[in-house]
C-alpha cells in the first residue's frame, strides 16, 4: 500500500515547496546568480528578480 497525502495535506504541501521556492529566488537574488530554467526544451538563465516580479504579477508570493 502507498502512502499518499490527504486531500486536505495538498494545499500544506504546496505552500511548503512554494515557501521553499521563494528561499531559493532570494538566495540567488542576493548572490546575483541567475537562475537555471528550461524554456522551450532550451536551458534559459533568469535573473531571480524576474521570476519574483512575475509571481508577484500572479499573485503567488504571498505567505
Amino acid at each position: 500500500m502507498h502512502d499518499y497525502a490527504e486531500p486536505h495535506e495538498d494545499a500544506r504541501i504546496a505552500e511548503a515547496l512554494m515557501q521553499s521556492f521563494r528561499e531559493v529566488l532570494r538566495q540567488h537574488r542576493l548572490a546575483g546568480v541567475p537562475v537555471v530554467v528550461s524554456e522551450h526544451g532550451k536551458v534559459a538563465y533568469v535573473p531571480a528578480e524576474e521570476i519574483e516580479r512575475e509571481l508577484a504579477a500572479r499573485g503567488r508570493t504571498e505567505g
